[in-house]
């Protein structure tokens, strides 16, 4: 005789209660329905039909809308958010699922999908490929979007899918900073390079290059930021900066690749001007140490256009860094990544003692964990002055 689970007598109504599994929430937890009787045998016929006809109801769906492939869900959900997504996260995607998902996964139905079968593939793509944590966390969040895309639009129950157990990842390199001296030498050396460029006309570096790395150290723009960022949204009166716009250089949509004509000759990437990150306008106050600088450029040159440039024509981003790699080696710094700028101004306002909030409203970030946890590095001389100075 068949045995009974999820069925209980509730002696607050003086029913029984059959409880039948009807399918998963997106955190993968169970949905019950529940059914009820006066008596136990009533309860239990009841139930029976609830999970009869949820069998048969999963058999139609399954008929009717499951054979779809993850190609196809994953097509589906490009042409969804193509207008709703900057262009930098839609070709991301679109590079992902290229070189990572299609491959694998691109013919096959997504109701076929197991987590096995993903976690497969993703250890597989681990230690093979050798991919950084960065790379590995846009390859799950790719799957599993598409995933919960498929859930939305088809008639059938889609399980929430889980990094593997035991998955590893190769570590990033740490966020570096300059310290002190490097600070002083750094800012030293880009006034002495303006000053020779405006007594002589003959600096080792464009004005706007020089007076770019300056304001990456004393406001923590972004790379793209900089780039696009123009001379009337300099403030100088009121003493702000407006950071309304970012400057990138990204892969050609494949659709917008073969309507150019897609052969050998075409670009592959184009230059493009757009919001900033998470979309908003923010308002960036210009430190004291800045201002004469600024002051200074824009009455020797009387710029126009970009900042970087002074012209119509932005400067690249990846200009920028090059520029900046070689400013570097004339001054004898060691050799770090643009973004250290922005890691070095974040360290160094919560060691002042600027709220973290402001920071992160500085920053352009949309949580104040993302500043607290990655570009927030506090050096050892600073830890320890902390410390002797509770007295412990």
């Amino acid at each position: 005789m068949r045995r009974e689970s999820n069925l209980r007598y509730r002696e607050s109504d003086k029913r029984w209660e059959g409880r039948v599994p009807a399918g998963r929430r997106e955190d993968g937890t169970l949905i019950y329905d529940s059914v009820y009787g006066k008596t136990r045998h009533e309860a239990v016929e009841k139930k029976r039909e609830r999970e009869k006809e949820i069998r048969e109801n999963q058999v139609a769906r399954k008929a009717a809308g499951g054979s779809l492939t993850f190609s196809e869900v994953s097509a589906r959900l490009m042409a969804v958010k193509e207008d709703h997504w900057r262009q930098a996260t839609y070709t991301k995607y679109e590079q992902c699922l290229d070189k990572h998902l299609l491959p694998c996964f691109g013919k096959v139905p997504v109701c076929q999908i197991t987590q096995y079968s993903y976690s497969e593939f993703f250890l597989n793509c681990q230690s093979k490929k050798n991919l950084g944590q960065s790379s590995m966390n846009q390859i799950h969040t790719v799957f599993t979007n598409v995933m919960k895309f498929a859930a939305q639009i088809l008639p059938v129950i889609i399980p929430r899918f889980d990094k593997p157990v035991g998955a590893t990842t190769k570590r990033s390199r740490p966020a570096t900073t300059l310290d002190k001296e490097e600070r002083e030498r750094l800012e030293k050396r880009v006034l002495e390079e303006l000053r020779l460029e405006n007594e002589s006309g003959e600096g080792l570096e464009t004005p706007g290059i020089l007076v770019g790395i300056f304001l990456a150290r004393h406001t923590g723009l972004r790379n793209g930021e900089l780039c696009g960022l123009r001379w009337e949204d300099i403030d100088l009166r009121k003493g702000f900066i407006t950071v309304s716009r970012t400057l990138q250089r990204l892969p050609v949509k494949k659709k917008d690749a073969v309507k150019k004509g897609g052969g050998n000759g075409s670009p592959k990437t184009e230059l493009v001007i757009g919001a900033p990150k998470n979309g908003r306008t923010r308002e960036v106050p210009i430190p004291l140490s800045l201002l004469p600088v600024l002051r200074q450029y824009m009455e020797q040159h009387c710029p126009k256009g970009f900042v970087l440039s002074g012209t119509e024509k932005p400067v690249e981003p990846r200009t920028l860094r090059n520029r900046f790699k070689r400013f570097l080696e004339r001054a004898r710094l060691r050799d770090v990544c643009f973004h250290t700028l922005r890691h070095t101004f974040a360290t160094e306002c919560t060691e002042k003692g600027v709220e973290a909030k402001v920071v992160s409203e500085v920053l352009g970030h949309a949580d104040i964990v993302i500043t607290l946890k990655r570009y927030v590095h506090l050096s050892p001389e600073y830890k320890k002055e902390q410390i002797l100075a509770c007295g412990l």
